[in-house]
């Protein structure tokens, strides 16, 4: 079944996977799941996902739907065989060459990973304002370099300069797509560009014969920002995909309700720079779009 190495290294990292409704669900947060693989598109059974929901004790699932019903998004890819620096927009592009020139790019002992990385990790986690303890913190960063041992599609090609690791891509082949998982890089050697670098030498594994698309994950919840605007610099186009969510059978009514709706939309407003607001709202509005409409009318029915 598609999707079980990935659900085999995110287990061995202490991750939540669950398998129903004809797929792999990963809790990334606390009572909240994503299906996996992120290209596979869905139409589950809503009493299966309701059974899920309730075994497993979620709140909310999010998935990519084959029906219309949902939050418009989309999945960043690359698609094009011929992938190159013209496939780069103008303003990336003499970046990455430099960062071409000044970078070693080549796959990554995890004996320096495990080493170097967790520098790398707070680096990024401090730029873009987050914190993830898997890596942020020393036990559970070992408890991830000894999945990626143990995982035969897992692999890690870093940009070094100088000899020394300044940028790292966690990448996951599986079903003849190559999905980069995560990228980190030091706060210092930004200036020699090894995120274009390295972003740029992972997306031209479109070239292998084998290889359908590479994907660096779906659109985010929150609008804008500057990883949004990287990968689409680098080339990268959204494949569309409707986002569909289902909350628990105790909460889908309110959840899905215009009045939460408009409750979570005043508090961003209130608040605007509240990342998790917004993240909430967006949820909730795709909760609401997630329902099918009731005998073609406006009016949709409840979960």
């Amino acid at each position: 079944m598609t999707g079980e190495a990935l659900a085999r290294f995110l287990e061995l990292r202490g991750w939540k996977v669950v398998q129903a409704a004809g797929a792999f669900w990963q809790e990334f947060r606390e009572r909240s799941y994503m299906s996996f693989p992120h290209q596979v598109v869905l139409s589950p059974d809503p009493a299966e996902l309701d059974a899920m929901l309730r075994s497993s004790k979620a709140l909310c699932v999010r998935y990519a739907s084959a029906q219309p019903h949902g939050l418009v998004g989309g999945l960043f890819v690359v698609r094009d065989k011929n992938y190159g620096l013209a496939s780069v927009q103008a303003r990336a592009r003499s970046k990455v060459r430099r960062g071409l020139e000044r970078c070693e790019i080549r796959p990554v002992d995890l004996d320096i990973l495990q080493r170097e990385g967790l520098q790398l990790n707070l680096d990024t986690m401090a730029r873009q304002e987050r914190s993830e303890a898997e890596f942020g913190e020393a036990k559970r960063w070992t408890r991830l370099i000894e999945a990626i041992r143990q995982s035969p599609t897992i692999s890690v090609t870093g940009a070094f300069v100088d000899g020394r690791l300044s940028a790292y891509a966690i990448v996951h082949r599986e079903d003849r797509w190559v999905h980069l998982l995560y990228q980190m890089s030091r706060t210092a050697d930004l200036q020699h560009y090894p995120n274009y670098a390295l972003h740029y030498h992972v997306s031209r594994e479109i070239a292998d014969a084998d290889v359908e698309a590479v994907s660096s994950g779906p659109l985010s919840l929150i609008e804008g920002g500057g990883l949004r605007d990287f990968k689409l610099r680098m080339g990268m186009e959204v494949l569309p995909q409707t986002f569909a969510f289902r909350f628990h059978p105790a909460v889908s009514r309110m959840a899905a309700s215009s009045v939460a709706g408009t409750v979570a939309e005043g508090l961003r407003r209130l608040r605007p720079k509240n990342a998790r607001l917004e993240v909430l709202a967006n949820v909730l509005r795709g909760a609401r779009l997630s329902r099918p409409p009731v005998n073609g009318a406006g009016e949709v029915a409840p979960c």
